[in-house]
């Protein structure tokens, strides 16, 4: 059954991908199409004062030019890398699952569709953006370190082997966006969780050396690019384009620091007319929600269709969150090991990264600049697919003739959601 999701699927992305050609969607898309043009592997930096997006590590603008110098329009060449990013994440994190022994089971299943089923993928794999390779990045690094720390295997070569690639990965990562310091975490959980017969203290050392390996990768480049010039290793071009009405929105925010959080989880007054206009007078994290299920009106009006669908994401979704959790907390000690060991993995992750979108916004709070993206922090749908999925556990509970129709209902709920937001993509 798994294999005709994987059809569905990969027949999708193909269709999206061929109605989206040449399309230039994304935040800031010419800017990030201009990058294509001002750096070159020989010449990988720029003027960060005066070049909008000057400030990021320039690894995902060079493997967009690289295509681009094929001969394709910068648009397409961006579609074909954010694509090919997307694609190879799904099948990484596939190969975990597989890996762990759960890509047969409903629940893995259900994990793997609904992650790659999200509206947010369609956003991604068309899209003119950065944060598609973090998440391809963060995936790989995920099925790795799995292989690496579940395995008992003595052969040192092996070992050093997947050392490096680790390693590697994460470098790529911090070479990406800044973004990329969250793969960081994903070793150390991954020891934490997937202890070996060699135990937790030999896991926790391998995953420093890890880390280690991965800063001697990308530290030269970050301390003579950023720290010697700038005197921060994460500068932000915030500082420099939007300076006066940040720097008038952080003298807000000092004089009642409690109050611009408490504002955050606060429901905003923006959603009166549809939960797909932004607010862009205080930050909520409600749009951060949003950007997950549905296209922002600054990317044009939706269909009465997409808006139905987008609509119903947003509201449904947030009741899996819940009951998911409930299932997660009533259902632990009943779940597969290795389901509870990538359990504790990606809700640490997730928190992690729901933790960093809350800082960034509160070190950059003017509203007006859109801090709350959602794709800042696009491995969290791991963590969202997890927590929805785990819905599948009520099965549990269900007489033998209820687990059949349910087995197939969720089979079947799951086609048309692939579907719909292949064919019908609401973002």
């Amino acid at each position: 059954m798994e294999r005709i999701l994987l059809v569905i699927f990969l027949c999708g992305t193909l269709i999206l991908f061929v109605s989206h050609l040449n399309v230039e969607i994304g935040f800031d898309a010419g800017q990030h199409l201009r990058m294509l043009s001002e750096i070159s592997w020989f010449n990988p930096n720029t003027n960060m004062e005066k070049v909008f997006y000057g400030y990021h590590p320039p690894l995902t603008f060079l493997l967009a030019r690289s295509i681009f110098l094929l001969g394709l329009p910068k648009v397409v060449s961006v579609q074909i890398l954010s694509t090919l990013a997307c694609l190879l994440a799904f099948f990484a994190f596939r190969s975990t699952l597989n890996k762990l022994s759960l890509l047969k089971s409903l629940v893995g299943i259900t994990l793997l569709y609904i992650v790659f089923g999200m509206p947010i993928l369609g956003y991604l794999s068309v899209s003119v953006n950065m944060d598609s390779v973090i998440l391809a990045l963060a995936v790989s690094i995920l099925l790795f370190s799995v292989d690496f720390f579940s395995s008992d295997d003595k052969n040192e070569s092996f070992r050093i082997n997947k050392i490096l690639i680790i390693s590697l990965l994460i470098a790529l990562g911090m070479l990406s966006k800044f973004s990329g310091i969250l793969l960081i975490s994903i070793p150390v959980l991954v020891a934490i969780f997937f202890k070996r017969k060699g135990g937790l203290r030999s896991n926790i050392l391998s995953a420093l050396l890890i880390i280690w390996l991965s800063g001697l990768i990308f530290g030269p480049y970050y301390f003579l690019r950023y720290y010697k010039n700038e005197g921060t290793p994460f500068p932000s071009n915030t500082n420099t384009f939007d300076r006066a009405p940040q720097i008038e929105s952080r003298k807000k925010r000092d004089s009642n620091p409690a109050k611009f959080i408490a504002e955050l989880f606060m429901p905003s007054p923006a959603h009166k007319n549809g939960p797909e206009f932004r607010d862009v007078e205080i930050p909520r994290l409600t749009d951060t929600w949003k950007d997950f299920w549905m296209k922002d009106y600054r990317f044009g009006p939706q269909t009465a269709t997409e808006k139905w669908f987008s609509r119903f994401y947003y509201y449904f979704f947030g009741l899996l969150i819940v009951s998911g959790l409930v299932a997660i907390t009533v259902m632990a000690k009943k779940m597969n090991q290795n389901l509870q060991r990538l359990a504790g993995v990606l809700l640490i992750f997730g928190l992690l990264q729901a933790l960093s979108m809350i800082w960034y916004i509160y070190k950059n709070p003017w509203a007006g600049a859109w801090p709350t993206k959602g794709i800042y922090i696009a491995p969290i749908i791991l963590t969202i697919g997890l927590i929805c999925a785990c819905n599948v556990l009520w099965i549990n509970f269900f007489s033998r003739r209820l687990k059949s129709a349910f087995t197939i209902s969720i089979f079947a709920l799951l086609i048309l959601f692939i579907s719909a937001n292949k064919l019908i993509p609401v973002l």
